[in-house]
């Protein structure tokens, strides 16, 4: 449903005025975006939606939808230990 790792550049990442790290949780604070690409990928997510023929991926989308709109994001990170 997204960007694949193996394709992301450094210009792909962001700012953050503060970051929180504790046992469980990740807060980041005040990250700076390029509004312009923040639209751009709304649009794709749109297109996305509308185009998708799995109910599944359509909830999902509209679920990332709502976060980048809303300037809310959840990221879960995991690893082997």
């Amino acid at each position: 449903l997204g960007i694949k790792m193996e394709d992301l550049t450094l210009e792909d990442l962001g700012t953050a005025k503060n970051v929180k790290v504790t046992k469980d949780n990740t807060t980041i604070v005040s990250g700076s975006s390029d509004s312009d690409r923040v639209k751009a990928r709304v649009e794709q997510i749109k297109s996305q939606i509308e185009t998708s023929t799995s109910d599944y991926d359509k909830e999902k989308l509209r679920e990332r939808l709502a976060k980048l709109s809303g300037g809310v994001a959840v990221l879960k990170v995991g690893g082997a230990t």
